[in-house]
């Protein structure tokens, strides 16, 4: 699931902005620049979803009030401080961090509260592979949109290749995969297949 929604992020993060300069009015092209965090916050929205998982299972849902509300105050507070100063940018920055201590304090109250293994390490290692190759995108840029498509698809690819070299899969998530790629192949072989040579 974290994977998925990283994964997910990292390429609207890296494709969105150019969507945005291309699909809508000009006036509104500024919002490009706040989809990379924007996305980010929602990433960081999903995994602390997930984390409540030890509170819902404690059956301490009471502190997942406690802990979204808190969040919300930090939201609110850090609107109320960067959206003065840094305008559009500030109030992303500041749903970015809200997110953030909501998902650091669904970790905290769930381990306490029923202590398990989520494997945030993993996810941790993901989400930072993911800001680095963002950030990669960043740092070289390249003139045209027929490059920057290319380069960006293969940032994307790159993504995908260092997460299977860097053991963020687990031994059965990586069995999975293989499976489903297996019968994914099979099937297609099957359908592609010229029908004189299909046995009755």
């Amino acid at each position: 699931y974290s994977l998925v929604l990283i994964g997910s992020g990292l390429a609207l993060a890296l494709f969105g902005p150019a969507a945005v300069l291309i699909l809508v009015d000009h006036r509104y092209t500024g919002a490009a620049a706040i989809i990379p965090i924007v996305t980010l916050a929602y990433i960081f929205l999903g995994i602390g979803g997930f984390l409540q998982v030890g509170m819902f299972l404690a059956s301490r849902t009471v502190l997942i009030g406690v802990v979204s509300a808190t969040g919300s105050v930090v939201n609110l507070v850090l609107n109320y401080v960067l959206i003065r100063s840094f305008g559009m940018t500030g109030a992303a920055w500041a749903t970015m961090l809200g997110f953030l201590a909501l998902a650091i304090g669904s970790y905290v109250f769930s381990q306490k509260v029923c202590p398990m293994s989520l494997g945030l390490g993993r996810v941790l290692k993901a989400l930072l592979l993911a800001v680095g190759v963002y950030l990669v995108s960043q740092w070289l840029v390249f003139p045209g949109w027929g490059a920057v498509l290319l380069w960006k698809t293969a940032l994307f690819a790159g993504f995908g290749a260092l997460v299977w070299a860097t053991g963020v899969l687990s031994s059965d998530e990586v069995a999975t995969i293989v499976s489903v790629r297996e019968s994914a192949l099979k099937a297609t072989s099957r359908w592609l297949k010229p029908a004189w040579l299909v046995r009755p």
